[in-house]
């Protein structure tokens, strides 16, 4: 029947669990006919990376629903299959993120009996409902955060109830329709050998699912929550952090499951520790809520008064930091882990970018492209939220002056040398002292551990004590 078929475009929402787009459906009783719309435009805005994992995570997806989702290429198959199968409702995913939103308002220009859904599906918080006491928007992420919280009792927990009470699939009928095209690398063109091994090398540390996703929230909460305050700095401890924000990013998991399970977690663990996660949680919120409120932030500083920054262009540069060839071991390991795995450890996120931003004195705009290129969770918000926050031109933002130590942050937090071991394996021969310093070791230290500096090594692009005075100083300028 016309009256209760709907055609659910789900973009970046692969999941069907506590989806609210399903759910709609489920509530008002509507037969389904699951898209993604794909269009050559859009994909082109996506890095290698975020491809990779579309790929995965839409077989994945297919898979749950029986092989029943239809891909499209372009608004007008969508708008030809409206008028076709005689559809009531078009719902479709909203999101923060530019390069991945799609407005579909323009499709109901003729249907007039036809209803537009449109509904975030990967966020708590609607950034148009969250308003300081002032009527203003929030600027500082702790009055953000406690705004947040403050909604738990009733916004958080009603929309939790309505979310997680629904069993989606007894609800709804799933139709199947033929595909107008292929999934088979529906996504990956390229499909050279060199671009194969890069893909295999990322594939094998990442399970690519939704049930994938729930059993990293079971296990991050069974065995890791308790001590997440602690180990939650240490890149080199695998298990310090959930690694969930790939999955966050492509909608394989909801945010609202990963708030109830914490929440229903309290009882066994540590408040502290459950909060302090629900923090980054509200960080990943605010992100969003910056980036909606202040869209042309993705380029440009937040902070006007570093459009007058002279920012150094040197090609050479900011490839030895692409390829983690910079000379500082923390640096380089950091930039190899997220060349070998799609992932880089959040302190070593913040290590890396003041390494580009304030010693190398390159514009924070290359190192959001390079992420936005090589992450699996290239989400624009969090990424732009990052980068600004670092260079010191965003809201809440670290001082510029504020800058890292890539020696004192690896004595500091890979202690023992782990992180880098594994991902600098030349220095693996290096004692704890000169691990994180090679350049400062004697030679016959150096011999002895079979570090040749300049030769399977690279020496310090810079010297971090000379670069941080010259950052400073132009800083000064600027002011």
């Amino acid at each position: 029947m016309a009256d209760n078929k709907a055609i659910v475009c789900l973009n970046y929402a692969f999941r069907i669990q506590d989806n609210p787009l399903l759910i709609y459906c489920a509530k008002n009783k509507l037969d389904i006919i699951p898209v993604v719309l794909f269009d050559e435009s859009l994909l082109q805005k996506l890095g290698a990376a975020e491809k990779l994992w579309l790929d995965k995570a839409l077989e994945d997806f297919n898979q749950q629903l029986g092989q029943k989702l239809l891909f499209l290429q372009s608004k007008q198959e969508l708008k030809e299959l409206l008028k076709k199968e005689k559809i009531s409702h078009l719902l479709y995913a909203s999101h923060f993120d530019s390069r991945i939103n799609i407005d579909l308002k323009d499709l109901t220009k003729g249907l007039e009996k036809l209803d537009l859904v449109s509904l975030p599906v990967n966020y708590i918080f609607d950034p148009k409902e969250i308003r300081n006491k002032s009527g203003g928007i929030f600027k500082v992420f702790t009055p953000f955060y406690k705004h947040c919280i403050s909604q738990k009792q009733t916004y958080i927990e009603d929309q939790i109830k309505n979310h997680l009470s629904n069993n989606i699939q007894k609800h709804i009928e799933i139709l199947k329709l033929k595909s107008p095209n292929s999934l088979q690398s529906y996504c990956l063109k390229a499909k050279e050998k060199k671009d194969i091994a890069w893909q295999n090398k990322m594939l094998k540390h990442w399970d690519i699912s939704e049930k994938s996703a729930c059993l990293k929230l079971d296990n991050f909460i069974e065995n890791q929550a308790q001590d997440y305050l602690q180990s939650r700095d240490i890149p080199g401890n695998e298990d310090g952090t959930s690694k969930l924000s790939p999955y966050l990013h492509f909608g394989m998991i909801s945010p609202f499951r990963i708030w109830f399970e914490l929440e229903q977690a309290k009882a066994n663990i540590h408040h502290e520790a459950c909060d302090g996660f629900l923090r980054q949680l509200c960080w990943r919120e605010f992100a969003a809520y910056i980036l909606y409120h202040f869209p042309s932030s993705k380029n440009k500083n937040l902070n006007p008064k570093f459009d007058k920054f002279p920012w150094k262009k040197n090609k050479a540069l900011l490839r030895a930091w692409q390829q983690g060839k910079t000379g500082y071991p923390i640096v380089d390991a950091g930039m190899r882990e997220l060349w070998e795995t799609g992932w880089m450890h959040n302190r070593v996120r913040m290590i890396v970018g003041s390494f580009l931003i304030k010693d190398l004195g390159i514009h924070w705009l290359e190192g959001l492209n390079w992420f936005e290129d090589t992450l699996f969770d290239a989400d624009l918000p969090n990424n732009v939220m990052g980068w600004q926050w670092v260079a010191g031109s965003g809201v809440d933002a670290s001082p510029y002056f504020r800058i890292f130590n890539p020696m004192t942050q690896s004595e500091k937090f890979d202690k023992e040398g782990k992180y880098i071991r594994k991902w600098v394996p030349e220095l693996a021969k290096l004692d704890n002292k000169w691990i994180h310093k090679p350049f400062e070791a004697p030679e016959l230290i150096l011999e002895a551990a079979e570090v040749k500096l300049g030769d399977n090594y690279p020496k310090p692009l810079v010297d971090h004590k000379q670069a941080r005075e010259e950052a400073l100083a132009t800083y000064q300028s600027i002011k």
